[in-house]
């Protein structure tokens, strides 16, 4: 800065620049003191520095009072817009950190690192300018996971014990070796580098790789060898700059004669990149001055434009503009000094040689003896065989053709194998969850089991083969009779066509694949039975092989692989091996050995021995009797079914007497049986269904099919039986030990979820104050309970059942017993329903599903039955998914009585509502329309149909958002109103008493919650005192004109006259809906009643308007003389805005508040209510 302030002095003749510098010892709330102590005291005209956004921002706010432009060196990870707009005098001398982020996502890509640990140090305020989140997209879309993030805090003295307990316990918790420094001080990665080096995460023989950014990298050549020593092997990134111009050899001539006059003991007089932009920041500077014709210096310093030392010097947005393509050097560190090796752009290809590492480290670490899990009970021994010793039976000894591949190709990794008797997919489970460093047997590569492990290359291939007999003979039309004698082809007719019948049969009642027309059907049947008749097996051709043959492998799939942890890098080794394995032929020795022992089948089978014979039915007897048995159960049970709801609900038309013979008996039970079809046989097929949705997709090929959205990002329903077993029988036992015991959990939870509150905490760790109910009331127990606490303390940590896959398997469980409750209790009698939109906190589109039925005891019931997510809001949409909520638990919509929505067209719409879908199915599913939303509605109409009340609800709701938009001015808001208050209870204006006077606050309206508004209203009457005064405060001390400007304009127009009678108007008006509004909203309200007490509110608003001008008036008239506001002469001529009416007839002032206003808004209420 120096140098650039001497050039620029010794070549002006009229102006001279000055430089002040004050250090504040990076406390940004001491940055902020010494910028305005500069200012006040030096009178500078531009403050430079600040390395941190942090100590930026508050000398930003120094820069607005003082109207001082502030250059930073410090700038957002992501560019926002708001910042120019919220610190205008605020210029970033630096770019964002997209570039260098990519940066480090290509080193981790080009080096084959699947897994990271990201570490950063918290800034003051405890935030990462939001570089961890750009970097963790940029790993994501290379497919790399971030395993550990290591957040230090701000570094201090005694920070040391701290970062040497981080590092052992990170070291203890993950194997993963590659550590990102996204963002640090200097001296805070020193200290990290030496711990770390304690530790033994750095160097030697670590297989550790260290990431460090260009804010560390650059200062590097500043720092002494202990600490280079200690980051050997680190990857740096540096930023590039051009050291050949003329200009940075005349500066590096300076800088390096000043340098070494000052620090003559340091070795490097080299300068860095910072000393390069805060030689650019005074030339920015000095540029201005000299363009200072015209024009502030704000203005001239965002206008420069030129080539500087640190590279091209312009500002886009008050941002260094990134107008190069931004270069960065990666060095690398060899604990003595920094060796470049190689550059990065965003366009540049990764080559395999890229970034230039002579050694990549591993990034993992290396167990000194690696637990192989092993299947103990593999289905083919050839390839994993587990036996005990003989001499040691407690010792197993493992063999197979898998376990010698991975001898082969592991032979110098350390390792001992145990065995497991459990699934494959518990296996791949154990090695997910980190129990086991590897699985090794016959596991075969599977889509979802490589989102879970890291598999290594297949070392053998799995399919499907197909046997075939092996004697050639011409081919004939019949060959594929061969197999079977024709007493088995007669019989898997007659089964086809039974269990064609059967599954028809207990089907086409709930699911729509069976309904529709007879030809749909009979087709959707035969084909289910075709596809279920036959699958696929696999048959060995060593112990059956006469007579048949294997053809070449039809499907195929991953093959077998040896799992390991994900972001393993052995998995990429150990491939390796497996092909070079492959290749030497030891494979195929292996092969030879142990899956092809002496006694399998020749290859060279003779003609007379390959001769086969057809299959008969005493093969198969066996499997037609279990066929034919398991169809006919299915069969009785569902007509015992049938004849039950048949007795139920049988009409006088059909119902047989107990005196008529069985024909007659069964002849009725058929015609009850053909009316059910008719009614199924009206429901859209299942090829209409799809074509409807093929439809819906042309319309909207963008949009996301509701199958495919569902499967995305909705979780699929619970209900009791998919809850593991292993869970469910702790849940029974649990169960039963709340039976036996009235201090149990289980017990309290089910109070708890009767009472409606949270089950779940938002923090259920260890060390969180609040951990939410269930676990709360648990413990509470267990303080109070010594037989519980004992239980909780002794009993094994996966046996607590406090896991939160337990609670929520507890509320699921609560929740599917409840529906299943409410069916019961609902006993396919008739019922109505309520629908209603309900979006969730992510706008998801959702459907609130309600019963409303008359119980056993003749009471009128409602009673929540789910939430549907629908993918659109169409009326046929909205069938679709209420009819497969009703298939769910079983109701029909033959059962339906009544229908109840809003007044929204897709709902109540006469043609194409769902209403009227709904009506087509069933006459007798009346509608009626929500009174109290239609009470509402009323009031949003009032609110947009008149202008005069349209424009005051805009200002009521301008007026909240200016009082109600901090908490400081809400809490002036309310010590106001207790002044106020106290002065009323001492004048006798109010009385004192239990509930009286409450705290209160003024509340926003909304158009959809009923009685929002004269709620609102009220508190605006009783608060209008306080909230003049707040709005009296906001003029004087407000932060800027914005502020002030809003403050005063909405002051204005709350303390005239026209205001304060269009409160009282709607006051009144809104008191007499509202009383409506909360009596509609009764549970025990029936049509009737509503109907009376609609006719009962359209009188009162009558007789307001026959009676009630003078007494309205007169409470306007006293409101305004207690606040002070002019009361117009009713006489004189009326005046808009302060200007006489133009083009219209001129009118007095009772003449618009009377008719234009008061008559007008009672009037188009009145109009309204005889709509209801």
């Amino acid at each position: 800065m120096k140098i650039a302030a001497q050039n620029f002095n010794k070549d002006s003749m009229s102006r001279k620049v000055s430089l002040y510098f004050l250090d504040s010892s990076r406390d940004p709330q001491q940055v902020a003191s010494a910028a305005e102590q500069l200012i006040k005291e030096k009178k500078v005209n531009a403050i430079i520095g600040m390395h941190s956004l942090q100590e930026a921002a508050l000398v930003a706010d120094v820069g607005i009072r003082t109207q001082v432009p502030i250059l930073s060196f410090a700038a957002p990870a992501i560019p926002s817009p708001m910042i120019q707009l919220r610190w205008p005098f605020l210029i970033r001398m630096a770019n964002d950190g997209s570039a260098q982020v990519k940066c480090i996502a290509d080193i981790v890509l080009a080096c084959n690192w699947r897994r990271v640990i990201v570490i950063y140090e918290e800034d003051a305020y405890g935030g990462d300018s939001g570089m961890s989140a750009l970097l963790a997209e940029a790993l994501q879309n290379i497919g790399v996971d971030i395993d550990y993030r290591l957040v230090l805090p701000p570094f201090l003295s005694d920070s040391e014990e701290l970062i040497h307990k981080e590092l052992v316990k990170l070291e203890e918790s993950t194997p993963c070796r590659v550590f990102i420094v996204l963002k640090s001080s200097l001296r805070m990665v020193t200290h990290l580098f030496r711990e770390a080096k304690k530790v033994g995460l750095v160097g030697g023989e670590s297989e550790a790789a260290w990431i460090i950014p260009d804010s560390i990298t650059n200062l590097l050549d500043s720092v002494d060898k202990s600490v280079i020593s200690s980051m050997e092997g680190t990857i740096g990134i540096k930023t590039h700059y051009s050291n050949s111009s003329d200009s940075y050899r005349e500066f590096n001539d300076k800088f390096e004669t000043s340098f070494r006059a000052n620090y003559f003991e340091e070795e490097n007089s080299k300068p860095g990149i910072y000393a390069l932009r805060a030689y650019d920041s005074i030339s920015v500077i000095t540029k201005a001055i000299e363009r200072s014709t015209g024009g502030t210096i704000l203005g001239n310093m965002l206008t420069v434009n030129f080539s500087g030392l640190s590279g091209e010097i312009r500002f886009d947005g008050q941002m260094l503009s990134q107008s190069e393509t931004p270069k960065f050097k990666i060095v690398n560190v060899d604990g003595e000094k920094c060796n470049e090796l190689n550059y990065w752009t965003p366009d540049k290809k990764i080559k395999d040689d890229w970034p230039g590492l002579k050694l990549v480290p591993r990034g993992w670490a290396i167990a000194k003896e690696m637990t192989i899990v092993v299947p103990g009970n593999a289905t083919f021994k050839e390839f994993v065989k587990v036996t005990k010793r003989s001499n040691n039976p407690n010792v197993d000894e493992f063999g197979g053709f898998s376990i010698e591949v991975f001898r082969k190709v592991a032979s110098q990794l350390k390792y001992k194998f145990k065995s497991l008797n459990c699934s494959y997919d518990d296996l791949i489970e154990l090695v997910h969850n980190k129990t086991y460093d590897a699985a090794v047997g016959d596991i075969t590569i599977l889509f979802h089991r490589s989102k879970l492990v890291e598999f290594t290359q297949p070392y053998t291939e799995t399919g499907l083969l197909m046997i075939v007999p092996e004697k050639y003979k011409k081919p004939t039309a019949w060959m594929f009779t061969k197999p079977f004698t024709w007493v088995v082809w007669l019989v898997t007719a007659i089964m086809l066509n039974y269990t064609m019948f059967i599954v028809w049969f207990l089907e086409h009642q709930s699911n729509p694949e069976f309904q529709g027309s007879s030809k749909d059907k009979i087709g959707t049947a035969m084909w289910f039975a075709l596809c279920t008749l036959f699958f696929a097996q696999k048959v060995f051709l060593k112990k059956y092989c006469k007579g048949y043959a294997s053809v070449a492998t039809a499907y195929r799939f991953g093959g077998f692989g040896f799992a390991f942890q994900k972001g393993s890098p052995f998995a990429r080794d150990l491939s390796e091996a497996i092909l070079k394995l492959s290749e030497d032929g030891g494979m195929e020795e292996l092969r030879a050995k142990f899956l092809t022992p002496p006694n399998v089948c020749s290859t060279s089978v003779t003609s007379s021995e390959s001769e086969t014979k057809s299959l008969g039915l005493s093969t198969f007897w066996g499997l037609c009797l279990i066929t034919f048995s398991t169809s006919t159960i299915c069969f009785l049970q569902s007509l015992f079914h049938l004849i039950k709801n048949y007795q139920r609900e049988a009409t006088p038309e059909n119902v047989i007497s107990s005196d008529g013979s069985v024909w007659s008996k069964v002849v009725g039970l058929a015609a009850y049986f053909y009316h059910k079809e008719v009614e199924l046989s009206r429901a859209p097929s299942s090829v209409e269904l799809r074509d409807r949705e093929s439809e819906r997709e042309r319309e909207n090929p963008k949009a996301e099919t509701p199958a495919a959205k569902c499967e995305v990002r909705r979780p699929p329903p619970v209900h009791r039986q998919t809850v593991p077993h292993r869970t469910a029988s702790r849940l029974l036992a649990a169960a039963a030990a709340a039976a036996r015991s009235r201090h149990a959990p289980f017990a309290r939870s089910g109070s708890a979820l009767r009472s409606g509150l949270a089950f779940r905490g938002h923090d259920e760790s260890p060390d969180s104050s609040d951990k939410g109910n269930f676990l709360e009331l648990l413990q509470f127990l267990a303080d109070h309970n010594e037989s519980i606490n004992e239980v909780i303390q002794n009993c094994p940590k996966n046996n607590k059942l406090t896991h939160p896959n337990i609670q929520k398997d507890i509320v699921n469980a609560a929740a599917c017993e409840t529906t299943n409750a409410i069916i019961k209790d609902l006993d396919n009698g008739f019922f109505s329903v309520l629908v209603d939109e309900s979006r969730d906190t992510s706008i998801k589109e959702q459907m609130a599903v309600v019963l409303r039925y008359v119980d056993k005891k003749g009471n009128v019931t409602e009673r929540f039955l789910g939430i549907v997510h629908v993918t659109d809001t169409t009326a046929l949409s909205l069938k679709v998914a209420i009819e497969s909520l009703f298939s769910k638990h079983g109701l029909s919509l033959s059962r339906l009585r009544g229908q109840g929505y809003d007044g929204a067209s897709n709902m109540q719409g006469e043609f194409n509502g769902l209403k009227a879908l709904i009506l087509r199915e069933n006459k007798s599913a009346y509608y009626v329309h929500c009174f109290a939303h239609q009470l509402q509605l009323t009031l949003v109409a009032v609110a947009k149909n008149h202008n005069v009340i349209a424009e005051f609800f805009c200002l009521v709701a301008k007026l909240i958002n200016i009082v109600g938009g901090s908490c400081k001015r809400r809490d002036a808001l309310r010590d106001a109103q207790f002044v106020e208050i106290e002065k009323a209870l001492d004048m006798g204006e109010l009385k004192s008493g239990q509930g009286l006077n409450q705290e209160t606050n003024l509340k926003r309206a909304g158009d959809t919650r009923w009685g929002s508004h004269y709620g609102t209203i009220i508190n605006l009457i009783l608060m209008f005192s306080a909230s003049v005064q707040v709005l009296e405060i906001i003029l004087e001390d407000g932060t800027s004109y914005e502020q002030k400007g809003d403050a005063r304009s909405t002051l204005k127009l709350i303390i005239s006259f026209e205001f304060a009678f269009a409160l009282h108007l709607m006051k009144n008006i809104l008191g007499v809906t509202n009383e409506l509004s909360i009596a509609l909203q009764k549970k025990n309200q029936n049509i009737v009643n509503a109907i009376t007490l609609v006719n009962m509110s359209k009188k009162r608003l009558q007789m307001m308007r026959d009676n009630g001008w003078e007494s309205l008036l007169a409470e306007v008239l006293l409101f305004c003389d207690k606040h002070d506001i002019p009361i117009l002469n009713m006489d004189e001529i009326f005046v808009v805005g302060g200007r006489l009416r133009r083009q219209t007839p001129q009118i007095t002032n009772l003449h618009h508040f009377r008719v234009e206003l008061f008559y007008t808004v009672i009037d188009m209420q009145l109009q309204e209510y005889a709509l209801l």
